[in-house]
Formats: structure tokens, sequence, C-alpha cells
């Protein structure tokens, strides 16, 4: 199974996505902006901003592209 990076506009929305992706077996971890660390046997990590506006979603892109 591939690990995503999901970015959702709020945390309401990052929580539906990660249930949605826990219902397909894939392990999620939501939370409001970039982690500190991952566990390693996560699937996918589902990034909560706190406002939906270009610069927002730029400002996560970088923090979260490898």
């Amino acid at each position: 199974m591939s690990r995503l990076g999901c970015v959702a506009d709020d945390f309401t929305g990052a929580t539906d996505l990660g249930a949605g992706l826990a219902a397909t077996g894939r392990r999620a971890v939501p939370g409001i902006g970039p982690p500190e660390w991952i566990p390693a046997d996560t699937d996918a990590v589902v990034v909560a901003l706190l406002e939906t506006t270009g610069a927002a979603w730029a400002v996560a892109y970088a923090e979260l592209r490898p």
C-alpha cells in the first residue's frame, strides 16, 4: 500500500477523510499542521489547516513535500 499525504481545509474535513481511509483498511493519522513524527506503520497523514486561503495551502505543501 502507498503512503499518502493529504491536506484538509479544517479539522472536521481531516477527520472525515481519515475515517474514510481507515474504512478501507489504511491507518490514518489526522492532525493540525504538519506532524512532528509519524509512526512507522502509518499509511496516511491527514493535515488540517486552520484557514482555506491559497497562502495556507502553499505553506502546507511546502512543509509536507519530501
